[in-house]
């Protein structure tokens, strides 16, 4: 097993990659954790299978302007018929819908037009009452977690869910990020980002465009972080992605570099402040 993970770090290539070195240890960990599940079958020991590799990824959420931005976008159809061909509007409104309302992939492709109701809601200082779209489904990310999730939508995402009748089509997964990377370049989301990967002990930071690094999963990572920077508490926001813990959460939040060396400025400031007014007293 040693030799095999070395193998992989140090001369292993991914089908079509142009990459120079080995691949990197998220997909040597998947090997490991394949490896696990054949052994479990075979009902041979598999506990000696151990992990060393898998890290979280730093995933890049996207600024509620750039979901907006993508929302304004008029992509350029390509002609029905052709190969691959996906409609590009219907995929910038799953994305849009999914940055806005967050379920997994799979979730949001098996949702159905009666999973939409309408609830009486009202303003506790006015009193006011008004009939607030929510969506009901039932996360299903392995059979032991059967969490009914209840989120309400957006504007922008109820009218893209009345758009379609509440039939949302969903490609296959690989299918859906090629078109969102394509979909995200020419809406313009060139930003740089860093994109950090692990290939043994070494960190690989690679400066890259924004679009290069959004995937379906990515509007999970922006719903979070959008709710999170709109104030809502971290706990509304776990039941609503239906994470079972608060640390699985706090995985997914990512604060703005710029607002986050701003608020330790900021922080230093007010003890100054603090300090500067108790030595006048």
């Amino acid at each position: 097993m040693e030799e095999f993970c070395t193998w992989c770090v140090e001369h292993a290539r991914l089908l079509q990659s142009k990459e120079a070195r080995g691949i990197y240890n998220n997909s040597i960990g998947t090997y490991l954790k394949h490896l696990r599940k054949l052994l479990k079958f075979a009902d041979l020991k598999f506990d000696w299978v151990e992990d060393d590799f898998s890290q979280d990824v730093d995933r890049e959420a996207l600024t509620y302007a750039e979901v907006m931005q993508i929302c304004r976008h008029e992509p350029l159809e390509l002609k029905e018929g052709s190969t691959n061909y996906l409609s590009r509007r219907v995929v910038r409104d799953l994305f849009v819908f999914n940055c806005l309302m967050g379920p997994r992939y799979g979730n949001l492709a098996t949702l159905k037009p009666s999973d939409v109701v309408l609830e009486t809601m009202t303003n506790p200082d006015t009193g006011e009452s008004w009939q607030q779209p929510i969506i009901e489904y039932v996360q299903c990310k392995n059979r032991r977690q059967l969490r009914k999730i209840r989120v309400a939508l957006d504007p922008v995402a109820y009218e893209i869910w009345q758009r379609y009748e509440g039939k949302l089509s969903m490609p296959a997964n690989v299918t859906m990020n090629a078109q969102i990377k394509t979909l995200c370049r020419a809406a313009g989301l060139k930003r740089t980002v860093t994109h950090v990967r692990g290939s043994g002990a070494e960190r690989i930071e690679t400066a890259i465009p924004l679009w290069q690094a959004v995937s379906c999963h990515t509007a999970r990572y922006t719903f979070v972080t959008l709710q999170y920077e709109g104030s809502t508490g971290i706990v509304f926001i776990q039941d609503s992605v239906g994470h079972a813990s608060l640390t699985t959460t706090r995985k997914y939040l990512k604060t703005r570099l710029k607002e986050r060396l701003a608020s330790t400025l900021n922080a230093f400031d007010k003890l100054r402040e603090w300090d500067a007014q108790k030595a006048q007293e």
